[in-house]
């Protein structure tokens, strides 16, 4: 019989091979380095949009022209008191408030003066059939012109030579306004009136305005006295 090998001292051999399991908390894992902790971030705060800028304004909200005409009146202004046309005493109220006329004239036979000169205007401007804007400027030169003629330290006893703006110094000065607001070369002049039209205006403010030149200017610089009728 054949004699079975002899097992070698110190060495046996296993009836199954188990796995090697990791230790716990061991193995290349636990070597590796840690990853440290994310940095928390202050949340940013949420920036609210800015509203967009307002439109610019439209022909009829303009106050000033390139020309550097002031505008008392809008065109949305005069569009409003011409839908009150038929109405005198409607207008008469809006256009006071509009242009702030108790301040500027508290005597009421003054304001009372001042008011249909400007409702006159304004009439006529929409009788030829201008725009609002084209009332506006129409409007503005017109105060521009009355306001010249006025002079607050006159006495009751002036006479029209004590004055210091005359009626032709007065129609000098509208003619100048009328024509820069008629000819197309901004922006020193502007083309807002047609040649037509500007002839047209200029005949009214002849017949009205400068024809009572003197009337005008006397309720505009001499104190009034009311006196009350005796019966």
């Amino acid at each position: 019989q054949a004699s079975t090998p002899a097992a070698r001292p110190g060495r046996h051999w296993p009836s199954r091979v188990r796995p090697r399991l990791p230790c716990a908390g061991g193995g290349a894992a636990a070597m590796a380095p840690k990853k440290a902790p994310a940095e928390e971030r202050p949340e940013t705060p949420a920036v609210e949009d800015e509203p967009p800028p307002p439109p610019p304004p439209t022909e009829d909200e303009v106050t000033e022209l390139e020309t550097g005409l002031q505008l008392p009146l809008r065109g949305v202004d005069v569009g409003e008191i011409w839908a009150l046309d038929g109405d005198f005493t409607a207008q008469t109220k809006v256009l006071e408030a509009m242009l702030g006329l108790a301040e500027k004239h508290p005597v009421a036979p003054r304001r009372q003066a001042v008011c249909e000169f400007y409702l006159y205007n304004l009439s006529q401007a929409k009788a030829l059939c201008l725009s609002t804007r084209q009332g506006a400027v129409f409007h503005a030169i017109m105060d521009q012109i009355l306001n010249s003629m006025r002079c607050d330290d006159a006495s009751a006893r002036a006479q029209p030579k004590d004055l210091p703006c005359g009626p032709e110094q007065c129609f000098q000065a509208f003619q100048q306004l009328l024509l820069q607001h008629s000819v197309a070369s901004p922006p020193d002049r502007l083309d807002i009136f047609k040649v037509s039209e500007a002839r047209m205006l200029a005949d009214f403010a002849m017949s009205t305005l400068f024809k009572h030149f003197l009337l005008y200017q006397f309720c505009l610089s001499c104190p009034q006295e009311v006196r009350p009728m005796v019966p």
